[in-house]
């Protein structure tokens, strides 16, 4: 997918080497270290938050496609990575991909999300995937941690209850 970074980036190497061989390179520098800085900004960060963007509006054809346009998911920045991660979790259950899923919800939860809700939901997961795997011990022990997260979301607070009344019956 090409990103309006990707376009700055030709856009201020092109400047770069116009102004490098018609005035030389004390005109250039600037237009070079533009470039530079662009790709490293999307080596380290990526497009994660415009993912997490579409993912709340509910765009997940959106999200796939940014998600899967990260080169070098391991190059991000540890906070960056533990979002990438979610939303690849995330777009996996959608699709009934249970084992993918578990394993990218995982590692998000052992990079550690940031905001409450998200961690929540995180963990609320793994606690649905391990209850369908019949692991109900690995669920309650996400469950709980779940709940321990002070989370403001009532659809994580009503689907926790269910889940917790659902490991009471079993």
């Amino acid at each position: 997918m090409l990103s309006i970074r990707s376009v700055f980036v030709v856009v201020s190497f092109v400047l770069g080497t116009f102004f490098h061989f018609k005035f030389g390179f004390e005109n250039a520098w600037y237009f070079y270290l533009t470039a530079i800085f662009l790709v490293l900004t999307q080596l380290f960060l990526g497009n994660v938050w415009q993912a997490f963007a579409a993912l709340k509006k509910g765009d997940t054809e959106r999200v796939g496609k940014i998600i899967n346009g990260t080169a070098f998911p391991k190059l991000l920045i540890k906070r960056n990575r533990a979002y990438y991660y979610f939303m690849k979790g995330m777009l996996h259950l959608q699709q009934k991909d249970v084992a993918a899923a578990k394993s990218n919800l995982l590692a998000a939860n052992q990079l550690g999300l940031f905001r409450a809700n998200d961690q929540a939901l995180c963990l609320l997961n793994l606690a649905h995937i391990h209850y369908v795997e019949n692991d109900f011990a690995q669920s309650k022990k996400y469950m709980e941690q779940a709940m321990a997260i002070p989370s403001d979301d009532l659809m994580i607070k009503e689907h926790l209850q269910k889940l917790e009344k659902s490991l009471k019956v079993d």
